[in-house]
């Protein structure tokens, strides 16, 4: 690749970031997306509450468990492929939702929804921290993230909207295009790495077995993971699993409830800048926005994030 100036590198980096957030915004769209519609998927599959609970345990489980795998192929096959994988099988789990009439054809296709999922955020974190100076970094990061959110509005909303007035299949389908649209993008912009700077060293190469130690022997990567997992679990809960039959049993409309899932949106796209700010501007012995230790990467001025033991360093 040929070396650009500031000026253009800025410009690109700006428009790889917009491409990873787009594809990120499609993932949460399709993880959000059974959510809203729990009423319909009740009438298709003939099935209750307890079983319609099993596919948010499936989907987001299987969310959880891929995580670790992913990060590991993260690291050997770069963030562009990544999200390349990551969106096609989501999109492969919409077509066959899409035509599913029963059960565990359809929990097949909520763990495909989970496994692509899990590569999708990761892979957009990564190319923030190669793409971006070391104080931009969570900012750009928070803004992903938030903006990211509004895919839950493209289930409250659009798509709703689909499955209620054309029908289960065209509402599903349309999931899949967004997806496919967003690996169009990634292939045509995305590159894993800016330009390299003359006289830059390559990275150095890591070992799995070393990163899942040093992963689980963080302090700084444990309480990263209690506190998102303390902070999310009502709002997941509430949005993915039980809130659209709550409020439909109440009598609350269909523009109604896809209202109410839109203003959790708003907010949390409204604060997240906020702290991404305040992140940037007064960090703690240089530690991400996801807590996180910030390493020098090859580039100066830029930073990869590695879960270290704050104890190592005197925090």
């Amino acid at each position: 690749m040929s070396s650009a100036g500031p000026g253009s590198r800025v410009t690109r980096a700006h428009l790889v970031w917009a491409v990873g957030v787009f594809a990120y915004l499609c993932a949460v769209s399709g993880r959000a997306s059974f959510g809203v519609a729990s009423v319909e998927a009740s009438t298709r599959f003939g099935v209750d509450g307890a079983v319609l609970s099993l596919f948010g345990v499936v989907q987001l489980g299987t969310y959880a468990a891929a995580q670790i795998p992913a990060g590991l192929l993260l690291d050997r096959l770069g963030p562009r492929r990544m999200m390349v994988l990551g969106a096609v099988i989501m999109a492969a789990g919409q077509v066959l939702l899409a035509f599913a009439t029963d059960v565990p054809t359809a929990l097949v296709a909520r763990l495909l929804t989970g496994v692509g999922d899990a590569a999708t955020l990761i892979s957009v974190v990564r190319l923030i921290a190669t793409w971006f100076p070391t104080g931009q970094v969570p900012v750009f990061t928070q803004l992903a993230t938030m903006i990211g959110q509004f895919g839950q509005a493209v289930a409250a909303v659009p798509f709703l909207a689909l499955l209620i007035n054309v029908g289960w299949t065209a509402a599903w389908a349309s999931l899949a295009f967004i997806l496919v649209l967003s690996v169009l993008l990634v292939i045509a912009v995305v590159h894993d790495e800016p330009p390299e700077e003359p006289g830059a060293t390559p990275a150095p190469v890591t070992r799995p077995g070393k990163v899942l130690k040093d992963v689980f022997t963080s302090r700084s990567a444990w309480s990263g993971f209690f506190l998102h997992w303390m902070c999310l679990v009502t709002v997941n809960s509430f949005m993915f699993m039980w809130g659209v039959p709550y409020m439909t049993s109440l009598g609350i409309g269909a523009a109604e409830v896809g209202t109410l899932l839109t203003i959790n949106v708003v907010i949390m796209v409204g604060l997240g800048p906020l702290i991404g700010v305040f992140t940037g501007r007064f960090p703690t012995t240089g530690r991400c926005s996801d807590g996180s230790r910030a390493q020098s990467s090859p580039q100066p001025g830029r930073s990869r994030c590695w879960c270290q033991d704050s104890s190592r360093h005197g925090n």
